[in-house]
Formats: structure tokens, C-alpha cells, sequence
């Protein structure tokens, strides 16, 4: 859901007392549409996120840090240039739209106070963050509006900015019983909730969905067309979100569909139009609200966006080898019917006195055949006999040649497919920006992708753990996020007398349980396989074939990629992993 008109004045309300006052110590833009502001005030610190993003536009209280470019993008330079120093003196929402303006006290570099205005509009594919000077012009914009993008509506430097042109709806405060009750007589062909969010600015589509509820005590639609008694009731219930409103009385409220771990809507009040079907859970604070919303999404954005490259590089070289794998495979398979060759030169050789010079070919009996047959052998016109026998034998040495030749181009290639496959499975499962560093860096040091200018050399941040799991009768198990911390896990951190797990000829995390030199059970074993099952590419199969062995069987494979091992003395078990178990022995403080 969009943060509407109504949640964001109950934001802002929230916002008024945190951050007016504040100072403007850093700004930070880690993302091409995201800003923060890091605030300095007496009551503490704290950073005020603001997001232009098409899909989660958004102003809010944050406490995540994120990582930063190494050059900060030209805007965030112009706003630290204006801002920094400067003090919030007001925050304001544009009467009921999706706009806020900050209103910042600054001084310029000759010392004299000034005026400037950041003014975010939170309005879909067309939120943009706009800075704004004392005069009312534009100093810039994170995203410039020229007259071929809309002729409408430009948003460039120096031009005075104007607030976006707001829709023929009535401002929900100025409600009117007595027009609403004709307006509901005129619009008779329409339910309740189609009038409501045609005629009021601000009201979103569930809390008209919500008001036709109430009046009605019904979800069906059809009830929504009312009768005059009920045209009082739906007045009733339009005064009272009036009311809420102008008394600022809000409610951070998540919606919660039985059964599921994400939040599906949010809201400023509580909502009764779904029944049983779904909860209400209360937060603290509507930033709170936002970023338990938003968070898991943004963050799902963020890593897609930061693994497209990688996604389609790895792609790309997965499916010319798969090609490469194919036409080696075709080739070996003829080698492998070189026989027929040597026989032919044989043949030849011992009738070269029948070969006249010239001939296509030469019929010959075949004393290679039990019943001594007739064989046609091709012959190259442009040689002689004893040439056309010369070169069987050597087409028959090439095909022996080649037979051990692609044999070990073919297990190469398919050591190198299931590194590739496992990368990709990584990049799936990738949690974190911290994650999605990780593997790049992996990627480099495969020669999969090029080190930046003056990167060769330069020291590498220290691996994050592993994800950390407890077995239900408290086992440690440890499982690696990508190839890197596989074979640190596997090779480096683990003891021989561990137990590893890995899928069964399918790209996955190399898991370990800990023993620390008890005997594991059955239990414990079979949840450490599931983990296993969990974190490959089969994690939604069942009674996925998992391979486990001491820690001691496991060993490098000699000149392979980064986390391939050979393993022998391994039993298989089958196992089907359960997403909420598995979850559940999650050590919560690893997720960052």
C-alpha cells in the first residue's frame, strides 16, 4: 500500500515533536532516490529517511545504516553544501495531499542567515525531492521534470516551484454533512466506498472500503448501495473519521492475514472489514509501522537491483557453457566410434593395389567381419591410395586424442557449471548488501569480474559469520551465505570431527554441526539436514537428497572455484525442509 494522505499526517504529527529543532549534522544518499539526514538535537540522535522510490516512497524516523558510495552522487553534494548545520524550524504537509515540506534555517557562506525548503512529494512514479530557496525557486531536484518529460508540470533549477495540481475532490475536513447526504442520493448507481474515495482528497481505498463496512456491518459491495436510513448511518461514520482526523487522533495499526509473517496494508485506525481473516497489531510509533512495513521489501529492491549485474553476468557464462558442454559431449561420442577409422585404413592398406587413382570410393571385403562382408570405403579424390590410408589412421589418432581431451574439458566444464549454479543460488539467498559485497568480491577473485582501478592489492573487509542455528536439542549448526564462507566454514573453522552436510548434486550452503566432541542425535542430524535442504536450490522440494560426513572426509578439489570440495564415506538422507522449523532455530541476532 502507498502511504496515504491521512497515515502521513499522523507521520508528521510524529515527526513534528522528534525532529523540529534538530540540526542537520550529515547527509548521506546511498541509494539513487533515498536520503538521509542524520540529526543532532538535546534529546539525542536520530536520521530522518527520505525515499522518491516509484515503489516505496516514504518519509520516516530510521536507525539502519546503510553502505555508502564511494562518491557521493551530485545532489547529496548540493544538499550537504546548503543544509549541513542548518536547523529544522518546521515540518508541514501540503493541506491534505502527499507532500511535506522541512523548513531549514541555514546560513550561506558569507555567515547571513537563510532560508531553504526541502520538499518531498511521496506521489508514486512521480515522488521526487525538491529543494527549494527562500524565494520559492528551485535550487534542484533529485529528478529534473523538463517540458518533454510534462507540459504540465516542470521541475528544473530557477524555476519558482508550485505545489502539484491537486484532483476536483473536496478536502476532508471541510466535510459537509448535509452534501454528502445529497451527493450520496445523486450517485445512487454507486456503492458507498466508489463515492467516498471519488469525492474526498486523502481518503485511501481501504478506509473507504472501511466506512462502507461500518455502515453497513457488511463486506459484501452489493450492501453498499443504501438506503436513506443507512445514508445517515454512512454520514455518521464520515463525522466520526472527520473527527479523528482534526483531533489527530491516530492509531499505527500493521494488518496481519492469518497465518503470515508479512505485514499486507497499513493504516491510522483500526480495521474491522476483514473479520477473523486478518489482525490489527498496534506499533509504537507510525515510523516503526513504516519501517516494518517497508524494510523487508526495500531491502528485496535494493539487493535485486545490486545483483542484476552479477545475475546476468553468471547467467550468461552458465548457459555458454551449458552450449560449450553440449557440442564437447557431441564431439566425444563421435571419438568414441573411432574404430571404424583404423579399420578403414587397415582396408585400404591391404588393397591398395584395387584403389585406382581418382576413384570416389573402393568396395573391399571385410576380414574385421565375421562373415567377411563387403565394405564401401570413401576415398578423397584429390589423394592417392596410400594418402587416403594415411589419413584414417591419423583421423583415428586425432578421435583417441580427443577422446581424453574432452573427457577432461567435460568435468572441467561441469565443475565450472556447478560453481556457476551455486553462485547464482548465493545470489538468490543473499540477505544483505553486506551478502551481495561478499559475493562480488568472490566473483573478482574468480576472474568472473573486474577489479576497479587501484582496487588490486587493497585489503578486503573480514567475512560476516555464518547464519547460526540452535537444533531443538541445542546443537550448533552453522551454515555459509556463499562460496567464500563455505570454505572458510568447511576447510578453516570447522573440526575434523564435525558433522558437513551438503544437497546431493544440487547447489547449495556447505552446513555444519557442531559436536564439540559429544555424539550428535538423530534429532540433530536430521535438523542439520534439513537446514541443508533449506539453504539450496531445493529448498521448496521434498525429501531432498542431503550427503553428510565427518568434516574430515571433506577436502578441497584440487585447481577448483572458490568452496569446491570432494567428500568421500558419506551416507545420504532425505529430508524435506520445513521453512517455519527451519526459522525457528534461526539465532535471530545474525540477521542484520
Amino acid at each position: 500500500m502507498p502511504l496515504d494522505a491521512i497515515t502521513l499526517n499522523a507521520l508528521i504529527c510524529e515527526l513534528e515533536g522528534a525532529i523540529v529543532g534538530a540540526k542537520i549534522d550529515k547527509i548521506h544518499q546511498p541509494e539513487r532516490e533515498e536520503l538521509f539526514f542524520s540529526l543532532r538535537s538535546r534529546s539525542g540522535n536520530t536520521r530522518l529517511y527520505l525515499s522518491a522510490a516509484a515503489n516505496h516512497p516514504g518519509i520516516r524516523l530510521a536507525d539502519e545504516r546503510r553502505d555508502n558510495p564511494a562518491a557521493p552522487p551530485m545532489f547529496c553534494m548540493l544538499l550537504r553544501k546548503r543544509l549541513v548545520g542548518g536547523r529544522i524550524s518546521a515540518i508541514s504537509q501540503q493541506g491534505m495531499e502527499r507532500a511535506v515540506s522541512i523548513a531549514i534555517d541555514c546560513y550561506d557562506e558569507l555567515g547571513d542567515e537563510t532560508k531553504n525548503t526541502v520538499v518531498v512529494e511521496l506521489q508514486g512514479r512521480h515522488s521526487n525531492i525538491i529543494l527549494v530557496d527562500g524565494d520559492g525557486r528551485i535550487i534542484d531536484c533529485l529528478k529534473r521534470i523538463d517540458s518533454e518529460m510534462s507540459e504540465k508540470r516542470q521541475l528544473l533549477p530557477g524555476l519558482f516551484y508550485r505545489v502539484p495540481p491537486a484532483p476536483e475532490k473536496i478536502q476532508l475536513l471541510d466535510f459537509d454533512r448535509a452534501a454528502f447526504l445529497a451527493r450520496l442520493s445523486e450517485k445512487a448507481d454507486e456503492t458507498l466506498d466508489q463515492v467516498i474515495l471519488k469525492s474526498y482528497l486523502g481518503v485511501s481505498p481501504l478506509i473507504a472500503r472501511e466506512i462502507a463496512f461500518r455502515t453497513a456491518l457488511d463486506a459484501s459491495p452489493a450492501v453498499f448501495r443504501l438506503d436513506e436510513s443507512a445514508r445517515g448511518r454512512a454520514a455518521d461514520e464520515m463525522e466520526a473519521l472527520c473527527a479523528r482526523v482534526r483531533e489527530q487522533r491516530y492509531e499505527p495499526m500493521l494488518l496481519y492475514r492469518s497465518g503470515e509473517e508479512l505485514a499486507f496494508d497499513f493504516t491510522f485506525m483500526p480495521i474491522l472489514q476483514y473479520g477473523a481473516s486478518a489482525v490489527c497489531r498496534k506499533q509504537t510509533r507510525f515510523s516503526d509501522l513504516l519501517l516494518a512495513y517497508y524494510d523487508r521489501r526495500e531491502r528485496a529492491e535494493r539487493i535485486r537491483r545490486r545483483t542484476h549485474d552479477m545475475q546476468k553476468i553468471i547467467q550468461t557464462q552458465r548457459d555458454r557453457l551449458v552450449r560449450k558442454l553440449s557440442s564437447q559431449r557431441e564431439e566425444l561420442k563421435k571419438s568414441v566410434d573411432r574404430e571404424g577409422l583404423r579399420i578403414r585404413g587397415d582396408l585400404l592398406t591391404a588393397n591398395l593395389y584395387r584403389v585406382e587413382r581418382g576413384a570416389k570410393s573402393v568396395t573391399v571385403t571385410n576380414f574385421y567381419d565375421e562373415n567377411e562382408g563387403e565394405l564401401t570405403i570413401a576415398l578423397d579424390v584429390r589423394l592417392n591410395p596410400q594418402q587416403n590410408a594415411q589419413k584414417y589412421y591419423k583421423d583415428y589418432a586425432k578421435a583417441k586424442n580427443a577422446e581424453q581431451a574432452l573427457t577432461e574439458q567435460i568435468a572441467a566444464g561441469e565443475r565450472e557449471r556447478a560453481y556457476l549454479e551455486s553462485v547464482l543460488q548465493e545470489i538468490a539467498r543473499a540477505e544483505t548488501e553486506k551478502d551481495v559485497s561478499e559475493i562480488r568480491e568472490e566473483l573478482k577473485e574468480n576472474g568472473y569480474l573486474a577489479r576497479a582501478k587501484g582496487e588490486k592489492g587493497k585489503k578486503q573487509p573480514p567475512l560476516t559469520p555464518p547464519v547460526e542455528y540452535r537444533t531443538t536439542d541445542g546443537f550448533a549448526v552453522f551454515a555459509g551465505r556463499n562460496n567464500r564462507q563455505n570454505e572458510q566454514l568447511t576447510l578453516r573453522t570447522a573440526f575434523k570431527s564435525d558433522w558437513w552436510f551438503h544437497t546431493q548434486k544440487i547447489p547449495g550452503s556447505h552446513v555444519i554441526l557442531v559436536c564439540e566432541g559429544e555424539q550428535p542425535t538423530d534429532l540433530a542430524m536430521t535438523e542439520a539436514a534439513m537446514i541443508a535442504a533449506y539453504h539450496s536450490q531445493a529448498s521448496e522440494s521434498a525429501l531432498v537428497p542431503v550427503d553428510y560426513t565427518q568434516v574430515r572426509h571433506v577436502k578441497k578439489l584440487y585447481g577448483g572455484k572458490t568452496g569446491m570440495v570432494n567428500y568421500e564415506n558419506f551416507q545420504t538422507a532425505f529430508v524435506t525442509p520445513d521453512k517455519k522449523r527451519v526459522e525457528s532455530m534461526r539465532i535471530q541476532g545474525d540477521q542484520r
